[in-house]
């Protein structure tokens, strides 16, 4: 993915730009002190030579990147109130990264002098350190006044981004349409304008903005991605294909451009040539289950049985509640496929693959362990892996789902009657006991111990009245009525999850992935709480697993990105980070992606 520029981490390098065109001018004082790591005089006794010679030593260290050395300098004359002092402590903080510590240096400084070079390195500061409101108002500032083009085009790239994160839809595309207008060579504000112009669903002027994108960004994988993602989205197929194709010859490797190639082609009924986009995508990643169940069947009635079998078991290992699904004969006719004309690799496969599908967990992950060894293929050796682990994981959570059971009955034991001893002890204060309301709706429920419904609708109102220990106790009750209730296990977890319990959390999740495996929401919360307890391996498993039932989960999404930055894969990780931003709502998850964002970028800076 195409390096992205912004305003991140290192002030000095971002700022160098403005002061080749307005230099800037440090006093240099008679004689410098005593060393570059010297002293400075108490503020009440520094004189204008002192503080001279302490702003030519500090900017020396600036300068090559000494912060450490320069802030002891400048720090002591923080209350003469000097216009470059605190510009320079600023520098030195934004150089260090105590980006907080810089917007107060560089408020300081504006207010004594207004100095456009400053109030940049201000924007800048606060855009690093994610206050987006105070950075969109001084890039706002910043675009009313006389500065090199070169700044004005950081500045407007600033103020479209901060803007997004507060919301002013138009003041980020006004800023995208300045910038192309002005420096057309920005690929970042072609991008941001389509990627807003797929968000609000308007299409309308992407001719004129193509007419200058093109010929300079046309070999640009993010420029032809997300213009074929907008084309998509407004159902222009016949344009989108273009730009996925050329998507994918400028970035081969990458999955995303192959499965919108082969939605294309399969809405248009052109099954033989959806299976070619199909297989390019499952060379670089099997994570799609119901594509290749799909892809599976479309393999089978256009008679490519080893494409069949390829995808069919994918799928399945991926997502085993597709073993329900209508496959129009395919497993059958891949069995004999295999039984028949399989390689002598495959037909060993299949013993193991054969006992999963019929349910003989324990007999499939035995076979798997002793065909391992003698298995070459190394696609064939992965989704043995996964035969094995999916067995693994039935069976261990067999003896698992029996020490849960045991525990959450032993818990509601022992919450009930706390519960029905507290509503006695109420019911003796009278009718002014403020907990009347929900004693009745307690009385209710333990009235119909076997209503499900009316157990978990009695947890949910308790929980929005803040009564989570009687949440919790309808909650079990719920499950004691009705094991198969997949919603209050994950109520139980989130409950548990507000705690700060992670085991209990992670306890109740499973459940609830073993009620229904196809609950995004639940794998996607498992998946943040193993990454929050440094459980990595375990934490990406969960979040692709929630995409693949709900490709726009984005809490999943932003689970990866993490692991992806702590990994060093910069390139999956904006990957994650803009399909992230190009769909989220929410205002606190859109905050968290661009925060990983700029850390991102400054990595690349």
């Amino acid at each position: 993915m195409q390096k992205i520029l912004g305003p991140i981490l290192v002030l000095a390098l971002l700022i160098g730009m403005f002061f080749l065109v307005f230099p800037a001018s440090h006093p240099v004082g008679p004689k410098p002190l005593s060393s570059q790591s010297g002293t400075v005089k108490p503020t009440s006794t520094a004189t204008p030579a002192d503080i001279s010679s302490a702003l030519k030593i500090a900017s020396e260290n600036i300068d090559r990147g000494n912060f450490d050395a320069a802030i002891p300098l400048l720090e002591p004359l923080k209350s003469t109130d000097n216009a470059e002092v605190l510009s320079l402590l600023g520098y030195a903080y934004s150089g260090r990264k105590d980006f907080f510590d810089a917007i107060s240096a560089f408020e300081a400084s504006v207010s004594k002098k207004h100095d456009p070079r400053i109030l940049y390195a201000l924007a800048v500061a606060a855009d690093a350190a994610g206050e987006a409101a105070k950075a969109k108002a001084h890039y706002t500032e910043l675009s009313r006044l006389q500065i090199p083009p070169a700044i004005m085009t950081k500045s407007q790239l600033g103020l479209a981004r901060n803007s997004l994160l507060v919301n002013d839809i138009p003041a980020a595309i006004e800023a995208y349409k300045r910038v192309i207008k002005e420096d057309p060579t920005q690929v970042e504000a072609f991008v941001g304008l389509i990627k807003l112009m797929k968000q609000t669903g308007v299409i309308k002027g992407i001719e004129k903005i193509r007419e200058k994108g093109d010929p300079l960004h046309s070999r640009n994988f993010d420029y032809q991605f997300w213009l074929g993602f907008l084309y998509y989205e407004m159902g222009q197929d016949q344009p989108a294909m273009i730009a996925f194709k050329a998507a994918s010859a400028i970035k081969p490797d990458n999955a995303s451009p192959y499965y919108f190639q082969y939605r294309i082609l399969r809405k248009a009924n052109k099954v033989a040539e959806s299976l070619i986009a199909l297989e390019a995508y499952y060379k670089i990643s099997q994570f799609l289950p119901y594509i290749f169940f799909q892809g599976a069947i479309d393999a089978r009635q256009e008679n490519h049985l080893d494409i069949a079998f390829k995808f069919i078991r994918t799928a399945i290992l991926a997502d085993r509640s597709l073993l329900g699904g209508e496959d129009q004969g395919t497993l059958a006719a891949v069995e004999r496929f295999v039984t028949t004309q399989g390689t002598p690799e495959e037909k060993l496969f299949n013993t193991s693959f054969s006992l999963f599908l019929n349910g003989d967990f324990r007999g499939a992950l035995n076979k798997a362990r002793e065909i391992l060894p003698k298995l070459k293929d190394p696609i064939l050796k992965a989704d043995l892996f996964r035969v094995q682990d999916e067995c693994g994981k039935v069976v261990s959570g067999e003896e698992a789902y029996s020490a849960y059971q045991a525990n959450i009955n032993a818990t509601q034991k022992n919450a009930m009657s706390r519960l029905k001893s507290a509503m006695t002890a109420r019911k003796n204060l009278g009718a002014g006991n403020p907990s009347a309301a929900l004693d009745d709706l307690k009385t209710k429920a333990l009235g119909n111990p076997r209503d499900a419904k009316l157990q978990y609708a009695t947890a949910l109102q308790l929980a929005r009245a803040g009564d989570i220990e009687g949440a919790k106790v309808f909650l079990r009750e719920t499950i004691r009525a009705n094991p198969n209730v997949s919603e209050a296990y994950f109520s139980l977890a989130r409950l548990s999850q507000s705690e700060g319990n992670a085991a209990e959390t992670i306890a109740h999740l499973e459940q609830a992935l073993k009620v229904n495996p196809g609950n995004s929401q639940a794998r996607s919360l498992l998946a943040s709480v193993r990454l929050d307890s440094g459980d990595l391996e375990r934490a990406v498993s969960d979040a692709k697993g929630a995409i693949l039932a709900n490709p726009n989960n984005c809490e999943a999404r932003l689970v990866l990105a993490n692991v992806y930055v702590q990994n060093q894969n910069q390139e999956q990780a904006l990957h994650e980070i803009e399909y992230g931003l190009s769909i989220e709502t929410d205002p606190v998850r859109r905050q968290q992606f661009e925060a990983l964002k700029r850390k991102l970028e400054a990595h690349e800076n």
